[in-house]
């Protein structure tokens, strides 16, 4: 039992950071952009993105052992959930490009960075990300 994966917290969990305000902003402003940029530099990895969203697992898991308790979770089930929201990731916010529009965001982020230093690469690359989307190029 102890190496089995225990589907109801995976889903109590799953269910908790996607309906906890502070949990869904972290996880936003700093996984999807993380993977969003690794995306359009044609980095990313699944297998990488659940070990970098093991992290915000334990952050889920920190706070809802805090609001309501909860035991210790496995490893088999951390990891679980971990690919439950790279798959949501995946649906939700990766980029859908052609390898053009990839291409030209990196450009643009490039671009972007160039003109003002003090924009850091995360926020060049949501903004170019936004101009290839806007406008299609």
């Amino acid at each position: 039992m102890e190496n089995e994966i225990d589907s109801d917290v995976v889903r109590e969990l799953d269910v908790f950071w996607q309906i906890d305000f502070l949990l869904y902003e972290d996880f936003k402003r700093n996984f999807v952009t993380y993977l969003n940029n690794k995306y359009i530099r044609k980095q990313y990895d699944r297998e990488k993105a659940v070990k970098l969203i093991l992290y915000f697992v334990e952050r889920v898991r920190a706070k809802y052992k805090k609001d309501y308790g909860l035991g210790e979770v496995n490893k088999k089930t951390k990891i679980k959930l971990a690919e439950e929201i790279r798959d949501y990731y995946e649906a939700e916010y990766q980029p859908k490009f052609s390898d053009d529009e990839k291409t030209e965001a990196v450009v643009q982020a490039k671009k972007i960075r160039k003109e003002n230093k003090s924009v850091g690469l995360n926020e060049a690359s949501q903004k170019a990300i936004e101009n290839v989307r806007t406008t299609g190029t």
